[in-house]
């Protein structure tokens, strides 16, 4: 390789006009990526490995996710990004290898959209024991494709006419599952308390840990969303509120509801036992299919944004960004939507796809946390106007805490995986990083910086869009 020099491109994006989503459609989209596959399969399946000792580790859990994710609340509150903690990455290093790597994870993402798909179609073969499960997912992507290629102000309606009558049936559910459950079954003296010992407490709570994509999630709309600094915020904190009331008694109304043998990574056999027949068919067709749907619907919109900066910052072809009529990035969502549907085709298995995802994303989210220290210095006026400020120390504990939690996680995760899956994340982060090297070498990456806030100047005063600097890539 040469010892030359590259030289890449620096571009203060100015600040777009407010977007179509408010608070209620920004919880929706987090909390669709939440409950999806989290009650569908993560929460039975989670059971099943721990036993009914899971009810009360699952708020467990998902505090500690929401402690992981506090550090993207906090930013998300103080300025205005673009694709979330890779937007205000930008803002704070001109590294161009370290923005590249960053995005070059999110590449992975549209993999994780298969793991909703196969949710459902797990669901629907054991209700139709005919039906062809890879048609059946590459066909609910299909659908919900179609919807985002109407605009983001479709998806967002659409997602917010399915969250009430998806949280309707959640209620009916926990309902008749406490008016038919057995309680002893949650006490410690319980055979069922605690099953699979501590590989099977392993399995369960990294599958819940994997959830905390959908607090994650949120943090990437500022471009589309009405009042980035007031809708994310608020929107999250329902979400966190909603998600903690839920897995609390889903959890313990599926531990009460059916011996554990019967529970299995489905929720069918609670179902089966606590409702009537005509229920247990009306249940079984809208509520798996709208957990699963407002799933999908929201995450192409979120993997949009994310892409969108990779593309528009050179990682990919730049002419993946084009928009149709309705301001739709029609290519990008098609990119997504294929390789979304390659894992239902080829037989990958959610589990494979959940510690994937967290693995290959881990040095993205390392690198996020590091940067998010320099929210008070660097933006010192947009943070402490911030409706969310705390005492500086105090953010840099969380951070500090969200990066223990994250790599503590994911060395106990290791410990059970197997050497195939470490050799493919070894291998998709050094293909990585190899592409960032070749795209900088080259000349067609640049860097984009999407950050805005009060106080926040980060272009020269003579600039408002357009190349602003140059960085030497050393």
């Amino acid at each position: 390789m040469s010892s030359k020099k590259a030289s890449v491109d620096v571009i203060f994006a100015q600040e777009p006009p407010p977007g179509p989503l408010g608070t209620f459609s920004v919880m929706a989209i987090a909390l669709g990526s939440q409950l999806g596959i989290g009650l569908i399969s993560f929460l039975p399946t989670a059971i099943s490995t721990m036993g009914t000792r899971a009810w009360f580790i699952f708020p467990i859990i998902i505090l500690l996710t929401v402690v992981y994710t506090l550090p993207l609340f906090f930013m998300s509150a103080t300025v205005r990004t673009s694709a979330g903690a890779s937007g205000f990455i930008c803002a704070v290093t001109k590294n161009p290898y370290v923005i590249g790597l960053i995005q070059a994870t999110s590449f992975f993402l549209p993999v994780y959209m298969a793991i909703f798909a196969l949710g459902f179609t797990s669901y629907l073969s054991i209700l139709l024991p005919g039906i062809n499960a890879v048609v059946a997912g590459v066909l609910m992507i299909t659908a919900f494709y179609a919807v985002n290629l109407l605009g983001t102000k479709w998806m967002a309606r659409i997602q917010n006419i399915m969250l009430p009558i998806l949280l309707t049936g959640l209620a009916l559910y926990i309902a008749f599952a406490f008016a038919n459950g057995d309680f002893s079954r949650l006490s410690p003296s319980s055979a069922e308390f605690s099953v699979g010992g501590s590989t099977g407490f392993i399995t369960g709570s990294f599958l819940l840990f994997a959830m905390s994509f959908g607090y994650s999630c949120i943090a990437t709309l500022g471009r589309v969303a009405k009042d980035a600094k007031k809708n994310i915020p608020h929107g999250y904190l329902i979400c966190v509120a909603i998600v903690l009331g839920l897995f609390f008694t889903m959890g313990a109304a599926t531990a009460i509801a059916a011996p554990i043998a019967e529970i299995g990574g489905t929720l069918i056999g609670v179902v089966a036992r606590i409702f009537p027949t005509w229920l247990f068919v009306v249940w079984m067709i809208a509520v798996p299919g709208l957990l699963i749907a407002t799933s999908v619907n929201g995450f192409f919109g979120v993997v949009v944004e994310a892409l969108d900066l990779s593309a528009r910052q050179g990682w990919l072809p730049i002419s993946w960004t084009r928009t149709n009529k309705r301001g739709t990035k029609v290519i990008l969502l098609t990119v997504i939507y294929v390789i979304g549907c390659i894992p239902v085709v080829t037989g990958w298995s959610v589990s494979d796809m959940a510690s994937y995802y967290q693995f290959i994303t881990f040095i993205a989210e390392i690198f996020g946390f590091y940067y998010i220290f320099k929210l008070p210095t660097s933006f010192k006026e947009a943070w402490e106007k911030s409706k969310f400020h705390v005492p500086d120390a105090i953010l840099y504990i969380i951070i500090a805490l969200a990066i223990i939690i994250k790599c503590v996680t994911m060395f106990i995760a290791a410990q059970t995986m197997n050497p195939v899956f470490i050799v493919f994340t070894l291998g998709y982060i050094a293909a990585a990083f190899v592409w960032v090297v070749l795209r900088v070498r080259s000349g067609k990456a640049q860097i984009v910086v999407g950050c805005w806030g009060d106080g926040v100047n980060l272009a020269s005063p003579e600039a408002s869009s357009g190349v602003n600097g140059i960085v030497t890539a050393d």
